[in-house]
């Protein structure tokens, strides 16, 4: 009852509120209407019945707190779970097995999830089996998938992709199959500043002089 006396109340003021760029007079006989709903309520909540309903208002928007309150709870909970799961799958990357379950988790995940764990993991796997030519291109395919078009500071850039490929090629520069991609990854990087997500041929220019730079033994 309280609840329907504060709409009709509410509503009525929204016309009043209207017609102050129409009719001033029309306003204010609207705004003097909707008092008397809200007089009512006040009067009404004051009542036996009154109160018997506001307590079960406030009973019921309590419970639906403390629901809430343990949602949270138990998502900060989950959260927490799976980052220290990931954290003692990443200590362990050494193993190919331990590899492939970090690298398949990621994959699993949404994109608006798995940016906020591309900067802590993705370059760790990257760099966990760099001459396996499958692994740096399922790697990259995940970065490439997942990283946002805009990353926000504590999130994974395309530049630290591009620096981590190159600190690869300059510590095994008699691999001739990391140039290829190094030329691949750099060409994605200088993209995606891009308006148009075409590389120049300035671009081309910066990538091959990296590429010779780090390959030189």
């Amino acid at each position: 009852m309280s609840d329907i006396l504060l709409l009709i109340s509410v509503g009525i003021w929204i016309f009043a509120i209207l017609f102050l760029f129409l009719d001033l007079g029309v306003a204010m006989i609207f705004f003097l209407i909707g008092v008397v709903p809200f007089s009512l309520r006040l009067l009404y909540i004051r009542t036996p019945a009154g109160k018997k309903e506001v307590r079960k208002a406030n009973e019921l928007r309590q419970k639906e707190l403390e629901e809430e309150k343990k949602k949270k709870q138990e998502e900060s909970k989950k959260k927490k779970d799976f980052e220290e799961k990931l954290a003692r799958m990443n200590g362990r990357l050494h193993l190919s097995d331990e590899r492939d379950r970090l690298l398949g988790i990621l994959e699993d995940l949404p994109k608006e999830k798995a940016k906020f764990y591309l900067k802590p993991y993705a370059i760790n796997l990257l760099s966990a089996n760099p001459l396996n030519d499958q692994w740096r291109e399922r790697v990259f395919i995940l970065i490439s998938k997942k990283m946002p078009v805009s990353p926000s500071r504590n999130e994974l850039t395309s530049i630290e992709v591009y620096e981590e490929v190159l600190k690869l090629l300059e510590l095994h520069p008699e691999e001739l199959k990391l140039r290829p991609f190094a030329l691949k990854v750099g060409r994605w990087h200088y993209a995606k500043s891009r308006p148009d997500r075409k590389v120049t041929i300035y671009d081309e220019q910066a990538i091959q002089n990296d590429i010779q730079v780090r390959s030189k033994s």
